[in-house]
């Protein structure tokens, strides 16, 4: 519930003040009760176990939102640790400590761990981009992918491998679905010459949905006063070796990168597990059942790269909000 605004999240209660503001407060008294990600909160009875294969008087606990989970399965448990998740959304969280305003981040919620709070920075502008450009751009080689057994996906990391970051003079916008500046906010790619290739385009789209990261992870560790201590990836990104050292140097951070495919199942998983009390808390079932398989480090030979590139990125962005508006009209 505090993922939709509806908390106070001091005193941990519906909030009857913004439901009033809201014009809603009639709402308090149909709205269900509250409960902990861990509470058990019913039980599996014989027509659900009949229809689900579930033993009769199996527990079932609250759980999680899906950013939650995603963050709990990359073993997010303490206070300065941040999670990466790329999926259709651009999703970048930091646990803390202390609740911080809203007014500069895109929200702020409870978390399943006692006395932490989940701050979060998200848009629309992360690997559904790449979706577009495989659909629009790579259709034959999504087809004979396809029928060779092979990953779409594998083929682009070998576009992307074979194209020099240094020879790629084009920048690209992920903003195919808004951002979080302006819904309004349109895709573009610029610097695109003659002898651009679709490897050329392919890179920088990786490279743009990766500085659209940074923009949200620089953000946040703007208002967030917790240092941060690890940096962990989930999501389609995880998978692709070429992206994730990609992201690794645009962000200028060691990413570890979990051995699990489903980390959004795997934390759902674990918050079963503490609520049934096969572990005492959520550090012991992380410590105990989450493998980091991989940590990426930083490149120095690509920092001044993609530190040049990256304020291009930016300031372009900022010179296209008069062009939105023209478009907008």
């Amino acid at each position: 519930m505090s993922k939709v605004g509806l908390i106070d999240l001091q005193n941990r209660s519906y909030s009857r003040e913004l439901l009033g503001i809201l014009g809603i407060g009639e709402v308090i008294k149909v709205l269900p009760p509250l409960v902990e990600s861990t509470e058990v909160c019913g039980r599996i009875n014989k027509e659900a176990s009949v229809a689900t294969g579930l033993s009769d008087g199996t527990p079932v606990i609250a759980g999680l939102a899906d950013i939650d989970a995603c963050a709990l399965g990359t073993g997010t448990v303490h206070p300065g640790e941040m999670c990466i998740i790329t999926g259709t959304w651009s999703i970048n969280e930091i646990l803390t400590e202390e609740i911080i305003g809203i007014r500069d981040i895109f929200g702020v919620s409870l978390y399943p761990v006692p006395g932490t709070y989940l701050a979060l920075e998200a848009s629309a502008t992360s690997a559904s981009n790449l979706s577009w450009f495989i659909e629009q751009l790579l259709p034959l080689e999504m087809k004979f992918s396809k029928r060779r057994g092979k990953s779409i996906y594998e083929y682009c990391d070998h576009m992307v491998k074979s194209c020099r970051a240094e020879e790629c003079g084009i920048t690209f916008h992920p903003f195919l679905y808004g951002s979080d500046r302006r819904t309004d906010a349109s895709a573009a790619f610029l610097g695109v010459k003659g002898w651009s290739s679709r490897k050329d385009m392919l890179r920088a789209v990786y490279e743009g949905i990766a500085f659209s990261h940074k923009m949200h992870v620089d953000q946040l560790r703007s208002v967030v006063g917790t240092p941060v201590s690890a940096t962990r990836l989930a999501g389609g990104l995880s998978k692709s070796p070429v992206w994730t050292q990609i992201l690794c140097d645009v962000l200028g951070v060691t990413l570890e990168v979990s051995t699990d495919r489903e980390i959004g199942t795997k934390g759902c998983m674990l918050c079963g597990a503490v609520g049934v009390g096969l572990y005492k808390n959520f550090a012991d079932a992380v410590s105990k059942s989450v493998v980091q398989k991989k940590s990426f480090k930083p490149r120095k030979d690509m920092k001044a790269y993609y530190q040049k590139k990256y304020l291009l990125f930016k300031a372009s962005v900022e010179k296209m909000e008069p062009i939105w508006n023209l478009f907008a009209h």
